[in-house]
């Protein structure tokens, strides 16, 4: 009676441990692609703290943007999330009211 008890408690442990065990963290540069949705995003590594809003008002631009900008049309509105990650930061653009992830770029 006691081996067996014995043997309840440590498959209790394993369980226990198996459980609390933590998955590995997403990669943002290689998870998030574009076409991604901003609550799909969220779902696989949370909300950023970085948030910044910008309307295209000609054609030129100084920073990463300048990949895109000559792509996108004047007067288009533009959502910025940044993330940080180990390769520098990340930026998501998403334009107007759409959810879908127009471009990322990584600032090293």
């Amino acid at each position: 009676m006691k081996k067996n008890h014995n043997l309840f408690i440590l498959l209790i442990f394993i369980v226990f441990i198996c459980a609390c065990h933590k998955a590995e963290k997403p990669k943002p540069l290689e998870d998030i692609w574009v076409g991604m949705t901003k609550t799909e995003i969220v779902k696989l590594v949370g909300a950023t703290n970085e948030k910044r809003y910008m309307t295209k008002s000609n054609n030129q631009i100084q920073g990463p943007e300048r990949e895109f900008w000559h792509k996108i049309p004047t007067g288009t509105k533009l959502e910025v999330w940044t993330y940080q990650t180990a390769g520098g930061k990340l930026n998501l653009y998403f334009f107007g009211k759409s959810s879908d992830l127009k471009y990322k770029i990584l600032i090293k």
